[in-house]
């Protein structure tokens, strides 16, 4: 669910992010110099510069882009005319593969937030706040038609939210299920908590392993 680009120099820009934000997640922001992440990546400093301009900025594209891609996911999953489970369904999803295929990008943002610039702190705030009120504007119009518990937005959205995040945690799960499989297991976890009812609609491919 990486987001692509059209040209070479997205490509590049986007190899760039992933490589240095799993350097990030091994050393930590201040442990890696702009010279390893070029080392890593078989280019020059220069190379680096021409594309992100500073470490900073690097940490800025690695906190901002994934926003940026979520909300644009979000913004299209709750303009469906789809049920309410089938949206939550698909907002789950979205996390799943999210938590997944960025993990060494998530376990930046819980660690390195404190080393962005003011200006860029405001920004991720903006952009964490825009999440959040199209989750909460979700939520809230599902319990207005009956089709959600009436249970706080904030609390409900952000309790779903953290559940997809602590895939982080526990990577051995991973080795256990396929990606298909986890999603399928956090929406029904999701919509047993939060419809109406607790009853959701079984895929016809559900996951049946257990945890050992």
């Amino acid at each position: 669910m990486r987001k692509t680009r059209g040209t070479n120099g997205g490509a590049r820009r986007d190899d760039i992010i992933a490589k240095a934000a799993h350097l990030m997640q091994e050393k930590g922001y201040g442990g890696i110099s702009v010279q390893e992440i070029a080392d890593a990546l078989n280019f020059s400093k220069a190379n680096f510069f021409y594309h992100l301009r500073s470490k900073q900025n690097l940490l800025h594209a690695i906190f901002v882009e994934p926003l940026k891609f979520t909300i644009g996911r979000l913004e299209e999953i709750v303009q469906r005319e789809d049920s309410g489970e089938a949206r939550l369904r698909a907002i789950v999803d979205l996390y799943v593969h999210l938590v997944v295929e960025r993990a060494a990008e998530m376990q930046v943002w819980f660690k390195e937030k404190g080393h962005l610039s003011p200006a860029h702190r405001a920004e991720v705030t903006r952009l964490e706040r825009r999440v959040g009120a199209l989750l909460e504007g979700f939520f809230s119009a599902g319990v207005a038609r009956g089709e959600f518990r009436d249970i706080d937005p904030f609390v409900a959205m952000n309790a779903i939210v953290a559940m997809c995040f602590s895939l982080t945690r526990w990577p051995q799960l991973q080795k256990r299920f396929s990606l298909r499989e986890l999603s399928d297991q956090m929406q029904q976890l999701a919509c047993g908590a939060l419809l109406v009812g607790g009853r959701a609609r079984r895929p016809a491919a559900r996951a049946r392993r257990r945890l050992g």
